[in-house]
């Protein structure tokens, strides 16, 4: 890395290099594949789908971040931290309605929808208890993405 600065009063104006910039990912990609081999490291991360997307640029291939989610677990998994969570009010609402949404990129990125469509009923939802309400949510947004339903009011 290097600084450029015009003269001794103005803050210097720091710039990376190209090779430091691969240096960086380099070591981001290390520390994110050391991660990955805990179990509770990388899938217990809140923001899951932002650091698969990452690792799959820094990478230059998906192989690697669908690698880590193939297991039913990880299938879960990446189905509760991808989904988005909100609340909706309207005028005259006293209380809050919640919604649950998916991004459709994601899925087919790093999941694909064929594959979304069959995993959430191969996976026995007792086993994964608390992943049940994302991977039925996870259900209705495949089938609505393939024309099977449509979409319901509450699907933002």
């Amino acid at each position: 890395m290097r600084a450029i600065a015009s003269s001794r009063d103005e803050p210097a104006d720091p710039t990376l290099d190209l090779e430091t910039v691969q240096a960086l990912k380099s070591t981001w990609l290390e520390i994110v594949r050391r991660r990955a081999r805990d179990p509770d490291g990388l899938m217990a991360d809140n923001d899951l789908a932002s650091l698969l997307y990452r690792w799959k640029a820094y990478s230059g291939s998906v192989d690697e971040p669908r690698a880590k989610i193939a297991s039913d677990d990880g299938f879960a998994t990446l189905a509760e931290r991808s989904m988005s969570r909100g609340m909706s009010h309207g005028m005259n609402d006293r209380v809050g309605t919640p919604h649950n949404t998916f991004s459709r990129e994601t899925i087919e990125t790093f999941v694909g929808i064929a594959v979304a469509k069959e995993r959430p009923y191969a996976i026995d939802t007792d086993e994964v208890r608390e992943h049940r309400e994302a991977l039925n949510t996870m259900e209705r947004f495949v089938d609505t993405w393939l024309g099977l339903r449509e979409r319901a009011d509450h699907d933002f």
